[in-house]
């Protein structure tokens, strides 16, 4: 488990971590690792205003698993999207970081002809447009 002050999160799946992050330094997986653990605060932050927002559990007299429920979700539900990779806050914080890390592929250096053999097979929709 990776221990952030005095929280302890979810380990997070080496295997979603960018190649470049598993392959490098040790700094650089060091940098990798505090900007899950700014977005974990911050997703854990999020929860925390939902749970707080719904109406589950709101009242009183409300039922103790129900109250338990609600303190819990937050945290279960941030955990639970860190130990799938995170909504992706890290990666951006790493290719700012780490600029030459950033692949240099954008849509316009994709070639066009790959497409065209597809596009004359592919099934045609109730309009007689393509369907993706």
């Amino acid at each position: 488990m990776t221990t952030v002050g005095n929280s302890t999160a979810a380990p997070v799946d080496q295997a979603l971590l960018p190649a470049s992050v598993r392959n490098g330094s040790p700094e650089r997986k060091e940098q990798y690792q505090a900007a899950l653990a700014f977005e974990r605060v911050l997703v854990g932050q999020l929860t925390e205003q939902l749970s707080k927002g719904s109406s589950m559990g709101a009242d009183d007299d409300a039922p103790a698993a129900v109250k338990l429920m609600k303190e819990s979700l937050p945290t279960t539900l941030a955990d639970s999207l860190m130990a799938a990779g995170g909504l992706g806050l890290a990666q951006q914080l790493d290719l700012m970081w780490n600029p030459d890390a950033q692949k240099k592929t954008s849509l316009s250096d994709l070639p066009v002809e790959a497409d065209a053999p597809n596009a004359a097979n592919a099934p045609t929709g109730p309009g007689g447009g393509t369907r993706a």
